[in-house]
């Protein structure tokens, strides 16, 4: 099975004719089915895309990148149609220019609590902690840990206020959604509320993966964050997180201790 979730920022066109179009579609059975053979019947091929969850008045946010095998077809035909379907409300069409489309369709990006969000590459963190760590050496461990923590607790005081955390079980499932947006797959060795202790393993963390190792110490953001989290879990802004085993050292994953 294929594993991992491109971001779909842009496609090349390859000498066929590209369209990326965006629409509001009813939320309700039938109308995904309905619009997407009429796309096909027309002789498109789907490239790639994404459907939205429900958010205004029972509509949901489609997108998709598609090509049309027969014909040239300008953006009017092909918003036309679009609205032939009886569950489209809004349309938006954009062409590759020059071979090239990017999806400026989707602004703004939204995490799915409805906050605003940006996209970065990993490298942006690479270029950002070598920053860091020229002006203030070793005291960018103490800043990267604290922006980790200062980052993470208000996230998860917002998601937990809502779920609780109380089993090994409720852990697993809030602890993946570092895997979900690509920081590292996340795994839970143990854990107690009552000891307020707690181990996780990050295989392929951000902060270890494709990136130099020079003069580096750790997984002091993720460390960081990952106290907010258990800080926010166990009711108590004392708690410690060590990293015992990093993948900078030569470890197959890195190693994080929780206590009080």
């Amino acid at each position: 099975m294929p594993k991992g979730k491109d971001v779909i920022v842009y496609e090349r066109e390859k000498g066929a004719k590209l369209f990326l179009v965006a629409v509001r579609l009813e939320h309700r059975v039938g109308a995904l089915t309905d619009l997407s053979s009429r796309i096909e019947r027309a002789k498109f091929r789907f490239v790639s895309g994404f459907v939205g969850p429900e958010r205004e008045g029972g509509y949901a946010r489609c997108s998709w990148y598609v090509e049309a095998t027969e014909g040239r077809p300008s953006k009017a035909e092909v918003k036309a149609l679009l609205l032939t379907s009886p569950y489209v409300k809004d349309v938006e069409v954009a062409e590759a220019h020059k071979g090239m489309l990017v999806d400026a369709l989707s602004f703004p990006l939204r995490w799915s609590t409805g906050d605003r969000a940006i996209l970065i590459r990993t490298h942006f963190f690479e270029v950002m902690e070598r920053a860091i760590r020229s002006l203030l050496s070793t005291g960018a461990d103490v800043l990267l840990y604290q922006m980790g923590y200062n980052h993470g607790k208000p996230s998860w005081e917002d998601l937990l206020g809502a779920y609780k955390v109380d089993t090994r079980e409720d852990l697993d499932e809030v602890i993946a959604i570092y895997s979900a947006v690509g920081w590292g797959k996340m795994e839970v060795s143990a854990f107690g509320k009552e000891a307020k202790r707690a181990a996780v393993e990050v295989h392929e963390c951000f902060e270890c993966t494709e990136r130099s190792q020079e003069a580096r110490t750790g997984c002091n953001f993720m460390r960081g964050h990952l106290a907010g989290l258990f800080a926010t879990v166990f009711g108590d802004e004392g708690v410690r997180v060590t990293e015992s085993k990093c993948v900078k050292d030569g470890a197959s994953v890195c190693e994080f201790s929780v206590g009080s």
